[in-house]
């Protein structure tokens, strides 16, 4: 209590209703500034933790059209080269009309391709096709891409009725060999100096009947 014996609740000349008063004018002066709600951004609606991340582009495979050939020959310099000038090479297989080229795209972006060669029918052996080359873009791999190549050769090929699919890759091409296993080629035979750079190749064949 005060020394005049009422409570400290008054508030002199102002009083309850002139403080509300004071308050009001301060307000509409501007005196306090309330931050406004921010709009919902119609961009953001409904997204929530996590939905910020970029997506990925589905990734699709078809036949191989001339504008993808600066491509194709470009990641066969650069993943084939080791071994000889395959990226001359492959457009020489390519323009010959007897391959079945595969392109894979993410979206509309191409990231690898496979070759299957001309099928063999010359009797008394079986109906044989290889693979010529097959590669994905570097920075793409662990993706798929490359299992989705060989199933759509191996589909291809059972369409053509081969009997067997055979490949080539470098004995230590250990990722490569790995792969191939897994969709079902075995390996057959080391080829010694197979590569134009002299490398050894192992021969990989995959039964298709």
């Amino acid at each position: 209590m005060g020394e005049d014996g009422k409570g400290m609740g008054n508030r002199g000349r102002f009083g309850k209703y002139g403080e509300v008063k004071r308050l009001d004018r301060l307000r509409q002066s501007g005196f306090f500034y309330t931050k406004p709600k921010p709009k919902p951004d119609p961009d953001k609606r409904g997204l929530r933790c996590g939905s910020m991340k970029k997506r990925k582009d589905p990734i699709s495979i078809r036949s191989a059209e001339r504008g993808d050939l600066a491509f194709i020959r470009m990641l066969s310099e650069g993943v084939f080269r080791v071994y000889g000038p395959y990226e001359e090479m492959v457009l020489q297989w390519y323009a010959s009309g007897g391959t079945d080229t595969v392109t894979a795209l993410e979206g509309d972006r191409p990231v690898g391709f496979a070759m299957l060669g001309p099928v063999n029918r010359e009797p008394p052996y079986p109906v044989t096709a290889e693979l010529l080359a097959i590669a994905v873009t570097p920075g793409r791999e662990n993706r798929g891409i490359g299992g989705l190549l060989l199933k759509t050769v191996i589909r291809r090929a059972r369409d053509l009725d081969v009997e067997f699919t055979v490949l080539h890759t470098a004995v230590g091409n250990q990722r490569g060999r790995g792969l191939f296993e897994k969709h079902g080629f075995l390996p057959s035979s080391v080829k010694k100096g197979f590569y134009p750079e002299g490398q050894d190749a192992l021969m990989m064949v995959r039964p298709l009947k």
